[in-house]
């Protein structure tokens, strides 16, 4: 990006609302109430046992599943982040186990909702809306990175499907810019740490987890999208979800993400460590 552009993105991003866990607005200063609604809500450290009693709970509520306005109380209680009317929202059924919790190692929290965070933060600038106001010069380099993107993402199939790069260009920009940037903000965490802490943090890793912090960062991108597909229906899904099935979304990602290859040695030109990798930004 040149510097106006820039300039005029940072400004963009600023103004962008952010609700984590829960809108304030919808229980202003009544904490009374929210904890009478919660009180039946018993969650797990479990993601399934939390599905199922979240929609056992949203029926006695009589929540209805529908998402048509940021007034709808039951996106609080979703496991999905999203982006709509200027708005980041991180509901608390994310900001919990297993993505967040007691004792989680920072590049897991880093990789996992630090990665969600950054992808729906890149919406903010993916759609044609949101680059509106950049430099012609900014535009063109983001237009023709997309199109090395869909060039990549049209090589990949699922089940023999082939998978369409420009019905999914939106979704992977995120995915891939993300990451670089959920990263990046890693990285400035761990330059926080002294060189005794950062030791002590890479070791406690490593014996907890079996993994490099590197390592582990990009598990707990790849966790989130763990989920199986049925060979009846995945032409369906690839024709009309705008993601990419999570499988390619790992693979895509990772094969344009340098510090990948690098945490888990992956041989130059080989399947995870392309020559050519695209950049988003």
């Amino acid at each position: 990006m040149d510097e106006e552009t820039k300039n005029v993105s940072k400004a963009k991003l600023k103004s962008v609302r952010q609700i984590v866990g829960h809108d304030n607005r919808l229980h202003k200063d009544n904490a009374s109430l929210v904890e009478a609604k919660f009180e039946m809500l018993k969650l797990t450290d479990s993601q399934l046992v939390n599905a199922i009693q979240i929609n056992s709970w949203k029926l006695r509520q009589n929540i209805p599943p529908t998402r048509n306005s940021m007034s709808e109380e039951s996106r609080s209680y979703s496991y999905n982040a999203y982006f709509i009317e200027n708005t980041i929202v991180i509901p608390a059924g994310l900001a919990s186990p297993p993505m967040v919790g007691p004792n989680y190692p920072p590049p897991y929290i880093y990789g996992g909702l630090g990665f969600i965070t950054a992808h729906e933060f890149s919406h903010l600038f993916t759609s044609p809306d949101g680059r509106n106001s950049w430099s012609y010069l900014a535009q063109e380099r983001y237009r023709q990175n997309i199109e090395d993107l869909v060039l990549q993402y049209n090589g990949f199939s699922m089940m023999g499907v082939p998978l369409n790069g420009t019905q999914s260009a939106e979704e992977n920009a995120a995915d891939n810019s993300g990451i670089i940037v959920a990263y990046g903000a890693y990285k400035l965490w761990e330059r926080t740490l002294s060189e005794a802490e950062r030791e002590a943090m890479e070791k406690l890793t490593l014996w907890y987890t079996g993994y490099t912090p590197e390592q582990l960062f990009c598990i707990a991108f790849a966790q989130p999208f763990c989920g199986v597909y049925d060979r009846n229906t995945i032409s369906e899904v690839i024709s009309t979800d705008p993601h990419s099935p999570t499988p390619l979304r790992i693979i895509g990602t990772m094969q344009n993400f340098p510090p990948f290859a690098t945490a888990f040695k992956c041989p130059v030109r080989s399947y995870m460590n392309p020559a050519k990798k695209v950049a988003i930004w």
